[in-house]
């Protein structure tokens, strides 16, 4: 009985002690101070990580052409800016990828993705090609060229319209985004 208790009590020692030495993500740094687009300069804006439950799904940074916090003007505006993201989850495989991106589509939309339907399965082709843990992925709209969508530093597709990026970019900072924690890290709060 005794050996049993103290079996116990040292399995759960470990336990928590192994919880507690487990690697955090690490996001401060992860993400470059600013990007190049031709002759114009994207500054990092924020960055933080998109969690669910404990677990950290991806890490992702917002760039704009100057600091700012006014998430409805980050989301209106017709300028040059990017969201960079990078996997962090072997459980985020293609297809847990793509729902997340069409439910995240959905609602910052208000549930009327009709007029960008189009434009929303060629984005999500892209994570059909897989998805893997440290995939990274660059959403660089320009009002030239609409968004261009990269995956692991290549154009993978360009879709036009800015009706596209003001839903894309409201997963993350529209009045009802995926995660009110990371909207406030993407804004630089």
């Amino acid at each position: 009985m005794l050996k049993y208790i103290f079996t116990r009590k040292v399995l759960s020692t470990f336990a928590i002690s192994g919880l507690l030495l487990m690697p955090l993500a690490v996001t401060a740094g992860e993400f470059e101070s600013q990007l190049l687009l031709g002759d114009q300069t994207l500054y990092l804006n924020g960055e933080g990580p998109r969690k669910k439950a404990f677990l950290t799904v991806y890490d992702t940074a917002l760039y704009l052409t100057e600091k700012g916090s006014d998430a409805a003007a980050i989301i209106a505006a017709d300028h040059p800016m990017a969201i960079a993201l990078i996997v962090r989850s072997r459980f985020a495989t293609a297809s847990r990828i793509s729902e997340a991106f069409r439910e995240g589509l959905e609602k910052s939309s208000g549930g009327d993705t009709q007029a960008i339907e189009a434009q929303i399965d060629r984005f999500l082709a892209v994570f059909e090609e897989g998805v893997v843990k440290e995939d990274s992925y660059k959403f660089i709209y320009t009002p030239e060229s609409g968004l261009n969508v990269y995956k692991n530093d290549e154009v993978r597709t360009q879709i036009e319209g800015l009706d596209f990026k003001q839903a894309l970019y409201g997963i993350w900072l529209s009045e009802n985004p995926v995660s009110t924690a990371l909207k406030s890290q993407l804004l630089g709060k």
